[in-house]
Parts: structure tokens; sequence; C-alpha cells
């Protein structure tokens, strides 16, 4: 260790100021980084970059990215000033990225937009890890930047269906937010909006359906108490797929009529063709085929002219099942072949599983058994991975 040391001690001496406050800087980033990257966080231009290569402290990957050995991080961190600011910069950065390809995990760009997210989920993380400590050291950047990077943070881990991961980071968030004052109403706004994402990204991952509910509820009230009734829309939401999985299909229609509501009075038309998709399963338990069917149509619309592909999947999925309920089994089939192609080209296995499990359904309404024990088989295997 002592002879690795020195070696380091030599390249920091002949790199000059410049780039050793580069160095020192970029030990904030967590795997690789861009150039742009490194350039608003740490201050090092090509120019940097190309000499820190040069000396073997940084490894060149992918075009126009960097990565930094473990060891060359750590001996950099210790000559990183305790007043220095990169640590914030950095999650300013990593959570504005979050905010600005939010709109595009929604629509045309959600291929492109999941890719940028996977390259730097290390930084990501390590952001958000770094604004919920700050928020519990009473950082002011700390609650900033949770606010700016929650909503695409949670369409990522849902997109990805990695819920555990999602559930635990928002539970963090809510735990250092819940620490603080209860006076502060931009505070207690964004508690409210955490919960119901943490709730959101529950409902897969706890025992009973309790959890989420209780999260949901909470998230509600506190929204609702801090006049924020505009962002209920995700707690009513969650609360009206409660109720289904409840089997208390009246509530259920009035949570998401009320969530839709409000997704339209805001313009937003990702949450609204989602209410619209759980409306068409739920009045589809009802016996109301007809409404149900309009519902979903409306929601699939949505999602084709927004580019929504794994939208346009679920909606899919959600019409086979209306279909295959009234006996059209042709039409259903054919919902079902555009969402699994669909989910195989996007690499989501889980709705490929959920629209296999949907042509059982339609297999055995079509007394086809041998057609219904296959795609049975192939759905536990996905489901298994």
């Amino acid at each position: 260790h002592r002879s690795l040391r020195a070696v380091f001690d030599q390249s920091w001496r002949l790199l000059g100021a410049r780039g050793r406050d580069a160095l020192a800087r970029l030990s904030v980033f967590s795997g690789g980084f861009d150039g742009e990257a490194a350039r608003v966080v740490a201050g090092a231009d090509r120019q940097i970059l190309s000499q820190l290569a040069g000396h073997s402290l940084l490894r060149r990957g992918e075009p126009d990215r960097f990565e930094m050995h473990a060891l060359v991080r750590q001996y950099a961190a210790e000559r990183l000033p305790q007043t220095d600011q990169s640590a914030a910069v950095h999650a300013a950065y990593y959570t504005r990225l979050l905010h600005r390809l939010d709109r595009d995990l929604k629509g045309f760009g959600q291929g492109a937009a999941l890719r940028a997210i996977d390259a730097d989920i290390a930084n990501v993380r390590s952001a958000w890890t770094w604004a919920i400590a700050a928020v519990g050291s009473g950082h002011p950047a700390g609650a900033a930047a949770l606010e700016a990077g929650m909503e695409g943070l949670a369409t990522y881990y849902w997109l990805r269906s990695w819920f555990h991961e999602g559930a635990g980071d928002f539970a963090r968030a809510v735990a250092a937010l819940e620490a603080g004052p209860e006076t502060d109403p931009d505070q207690q706004r964004l508690l409210g909006a955490l919960l119901a994402q943490q709730a959101h990204l529950s409902e897969f991952t706890t025992p009973s359906p309790d959890i989420p509910a209780g999260l949901y509820a909470r998230s509600l009230d506190i929204l609702r108490r801090a006049g924020a009734e505009s962002a209920t829309a995700l707690p009513l939401f969650g609360l009206a797929y409660i109720a289904h999985m409840r089997g208390q299909f009246d509530e259920a229609c009035r949570g998401y009529e009320a969530s839709l509501g409000l997704y339209r009075a805001t313009g937003d038309r990702w949450g609204a063709a989602g209410a619209l998709s759980n409306l068409c399963l739920t009045l589809r338990r009802q016996g109301r085929f007809e409404e149900a069917t309009r519902r979903g149509l409306e929601s699939l619309a949505i999602r084709r002219d927004i580019g929504d592909q794994r939208g346009i999947a679920s909606s899919q999925n959600n019409l086979a099942l209306v279909r295959t309920a009234t006996g059209d089994y042709a039409g259903a089939a054919a919902a079902l072949e555009e969402s699994i192609a669909i989910c195989r080209g996007i690499g989501h296995p889980i709705g490929v599983a959920n629209a296999l499990t949907t042509l059982v359904q339609v297999a055995h309404a079509s007394n086809d058994l041998s057609r219904a024990l296959r795609h049975q088989r192939e759905a536990l295997d996905l489901f298994r991975q």
C-alpha cells in the first residue's frame, strides 16, 4: 500500500493545481461519468480529463465516458476539502437529470431515457443518498434535490420493475423528512408526495395491501392539509387500486374517477392513461364490459399518442381481458400479440409473462387446453427468473 500511495503521490504532484482540484472533485462520482457531468460537477474540461487519463488516474470507457478506480477515488477523496460543495452539485446535477428525463420515460423517448439512467444509476442513487443525508443535517439543498428527482426516479424504478430498491430508497427519504419540523408547508407537500411514491413501489413488495394502503392514506391526508389537492391524484389512484384488490369495486371506480379528474386538470396525460386503464379492469370485474372497453380504448389511444410503449402493452393486456370475457377471443389474441411483441422489444419480461397469463385465459375459454398449458409454463418460467 505504501508503494502504491507513493505512485499516487508522484502523479498528484505532476498534475498541477487545476488537475489536482479536478481529480479531488471527481471523487464524488460513483461508477463512470461523462464529459458534461465532469465539467458541471468538477470543473474538469476536456483538457483536464485527457491529462488525468494520461496519468492513468482515469480510464476511458464508452465514447465520452470515464471511470476512476476505487483506490484512486479513495486517494482523491482524502484531498477534497471538507468545505467543498462538489457533492451538493453532483446531487443537484443527477436529480435534475431525472427531472428532465421523466417526460421521456413516459413517452417516445422511453428506451433512450431508460438507457441513460442505466448508465448513471450508481450516480443517481448516490445523489439520492446525499439528498437524504442533507435533509437530515438541515442542508437546504437536500429537499430541493429530492423534489427534483422523485418523479423521474420513481418512474424509472417502476419501468424497470425494481420495486424493492425503489420502495427502500423512498422509505429512507420519507424517514428523513418525518424527522423534520411539521410546520414547513413545502416539506409537508414533499413528504406527502414521497409517501405516495413509496406506497406505489411497495404494492408488489409487501405481504399485505394494508401497508401501501396506510402509506397512501397518510399521503392523502398530508397533501390535503398542505393545500396540495392537485398532488393527490397518485394517492387516490393507489387507494383505488387497493380497493379493487379487496373486491371493493364501487369504491375503486370512485377513486379512479377522482384521480382521473385531477390528472386531466393538470394536463398529466400519462397519469390519466394509467387511471383509465385500471378503471377498465375494475369495470370488467363489475360486468360493465361496454364501458370497460371504452375506457380501455381511451387509455390505449393516449398511450399511442404520447409514445408510451410500456403503457401500450399494459392497455392491450387489459383490453384482452375484457374481450375474453365477452367471447371476442380473436380480438383478445391480437391485442396480446402486440403486448408481447412490445414487451420483448423493450426487454420487459414481466410484461411478457402477464400477457402470456392472459393468453392462458383466452386459450382455456376457447377449449384449447394444450395451448393454455404451453402459455402457462412459459409464463411461469419468466416469473421465476
